[in-house]
């Protein structure tokens, strides 16, 4: 081999190792100006959005959420009227701690169950009563109560899973010649579901609400009630069971 080849190799060799060398400080490199536009970070989706919320969420009810173990509600004589009294020896099965109180919304400070041989009841203490929200809408322009809703409440038993969704609002009477409303009143109500696996949704047992259902929903000042047939849930009435509260 000439020394001319050899030198014209040794060039090439050379050659490569520069490139390769600065390959790789490139790789380690941060973005040049020039290629920082085409890497910036995009705006989330609706989508992404959602479930980022979905999970600061369930962050936020896993630090702020207290629950004893599950066990069967106890037996109470309670009487849906929207008081608290008769709850007095009956433990809350979820306890919330708020950072701050919304006077716009609903926030629930405790849940409470009880039960007796046929029906299971829940009481719910709130930040902001159903009442006292309507009564603050009625006396704010544009003065026009809306509805809402406490959310979603979520009841575990060792074989079953149901979802109560649980809306308020404004319930109107109108007159039938003029068309004018003739009477507001707050309402409230709620809708159980009974998880089905294999459609993975929840299909209907019961609902209620308080105006045309006051045996089953009834509110007064910060304090709201729910009573659900047992029956409707197809569960024993001593199962133990967990709760979970996804507020809006």
């Amino acid at each position: 081999m000439s020394n001319r080849t050899i030198a014209i190799i040794v060039g090439v060799l050379v050659v490569l190792g520069v490139i390769t060398y600065l390959a790789g400080r490139k790789d380690k490199s941060g973005p040049t100006d020039t290629e920082q536009p085409f890497r910036q970070t995009r705006a989330p989706s609706t989508l992404e959005r959602m479930m980022q919320q979905a999970q600061r969420s369930a962050a936020q009810r896993a630090k702020q959420s207290q629950q004893p173990p599950p066990k069967p509600a106890p037996l109470a004589n309670i009487t849906i009227d929207g008081r608290a009294d008769e709850w007095a020896q009956v433990p809350a099965v979820l306890i919330i701690h708020h950072d701050k109180w919304s006077n716009r919304n609903y926030k629930c400070k405790a849940v409470k169950l009880a039960r007796d041989e046929a029906n299971l009841y829940i009481l719910f203490e709130l930040s902001l009563g159903i009442g006292e929200r309507y009564e603050e809408q009625l006396a704010t322009p544009p003065h026009r109560p809306t509805s809402g809703a406490l959310g979603y409440l979520s009841l575990y038993t060792e074989a079953e899973e149901f979802t109560i969704w649980i809306p308020t609002g404004v319930s109107t009477t109108y007159n039938i010649v003029s068309g004018k409303a003739t009477k507001q009143l707050p309402m409230a109500s709620f809708e159980v579901g009974r998880y089905n696996a294999e459609t993975d949704t929840h299909d209907d047992v019961f609902e209620a609400e308080s105006i045309e259902n006051p045996e089953f929903v009834a509110f007064e000042g910060r304090f709201f009630e729910l009573k659900i047939p047992i029956e409707k849930l197809g569960i024993h009435a001593d199962a133990p069971i967990r709760v979970e509260l996804d507020e809006m």
